[in-house]
C-alpha cells in the first residue's frame, strides 16, 4: 500500500514537471528574435550652415518586445507622466523590412493599420536605426532615426 501511494506521488510530480517545462518551452518558441527588440528614443539631425549636426533627442520612446509586441510614447516632461500613443504587434519579413500593426491609437482612424516598414541600421553595434515607410497610404515618405537606450553603463 505505502509503494502504491509513493508510485503515485512519484507519477503525480512528473507529470507536473513535464507540464511544467512543456508550457516554458512554448513559451520561449513564442518569443522574436530581432535585432529591433529594446528600447528606443527617437531623435533628428540639426544641420549648421558651418557642417557640423548636431543630435536632438525628441521625447519619443518606441518599445519593441520579444512577445511581437510594441508601443509608443510620448514623454511630456520631467513634471507629468508619458503617454502611450500607439500599441500593436509587428513581423519581421527580413533583414530589412518588417511590419507594425496598430492594436490601439490616439487617432482611431490607425487602429487595424498594417504599416510596412524598411528599416536598417547604421553601425555594426545594430544602436541607431533608420525607418522610412509611407504615411496614411499616400506618397509621402517618412523617415526616422532612433537610437537605442542601452543598459551598457550600468554597473553589474
Amino acid at each position: 500500500m505505502l509503494k502504491i501511494c509513493i508510485m503515485k506521488r512519484i507519477c503525480l510530480i512528473m507529470a507536473a514537471l513535464l507540464v511544467g517545462l512543456s508550457s516554458m518551452s512554448a513559451k520561449k518558441t513564442k518569443e522574436t528574435k530581432s535585432d529591433l527588440v529594446g528600447i528606443w528614443q527617437q531623435v533628428r539631425n540639426i544641420e549648421h550652415g558651418d557642417g557640423k549636426v548636431n543630435i536632438v533627442f525628441n521625447p519619443v520612446l518606441k518599445i519593441v518586445e520579444k512577445d511581437g509586441t510594441f508601443s509608443t510614447m510620448f514623454v511630456n516632461s520631467p513634471q507629468s507622466a508619458g503617454t502611450i500613443t500607439q500599441k500593436g504587434t509587428f513581423a519581421v519579413q527580413n533583414d530589412s523590412l518588417y511590419s507594425e500593426t496598430v492594436k490601439a491609437h490616439f487617432m482611431p482612424d490607425k487602429i487595424g493599420l498594417t504599416l510596412p516598414i524598411k528599416y536598417h541600421f547604421t553601425d555594426k553595434e545594430k544602436d541607431v536605426l533608420i525607418l522610412e515607410f509611407e504615411n496614411g497610404g499616400g506618397n509621402v515618405v517618412m523617415r526616422e532615426m532612433w537610437i537605442r537606450i542601452s543598459d551598457k553603463h550600468i554597473r553589474k
